[in-house]
């Protein structure tokens, strides 16, 4: 009988290392997949910053990019004179729906100059 005790025992031992990398390997998933969605963002913003190098006028056409969280960032700038035209409350919501990391106290012609620089137009 005391045999049998040592064995359920180990049993319940290896259940529960089985249940912990079950957890462990759904972890590992979890973050690949949140991992692989960034890099495809990454990738997909890339892309739209090299067809914004040739938007030179003000008219020409601005690709979207994606903002933190692969999230769709709401009345993204279409054109060149868009862009120009942000006030500073709607280029401080740009800037922090791209994830830009600017000083607070910044004046408005660098933060419109960051934000052309990071979506990939060229400057003014």
């Amino acid at each position: 009988m005391l045999r049998l005790k040592g064995v359920k025992d180990d049993i319940a031992k290896v259940k529960t290392v089985q249940d912990r990398q079950g957890r462990s390997i759904t972890d590992m998933r979890g973050h690949i997949l949140a991992h692989t969605k960034e890099l495809i963002r990454l990738d997909n913003n890339q892309l739209a910053r090299m067809g914004n190098r040739n938007a030179v006028q003000g008219d020409g056409i601005i690709v979207a990019l994606a903002g933190v969280g692969n999230a769709p960032i709401i009345g993204f700038p279409g054109t060149i004179e868009e862009l120009d035209a942000l006030d500073d409350p709607t280029i401080e919501a740009l800037i922090l729906a791209l994830g830009i990391q600017v000083d607070v106290g910044a004046p408005m012609n660098l933060k419109k100059a960051i934000v052309r620089y990071y979506i990939g137009v060229p400057p003014a």
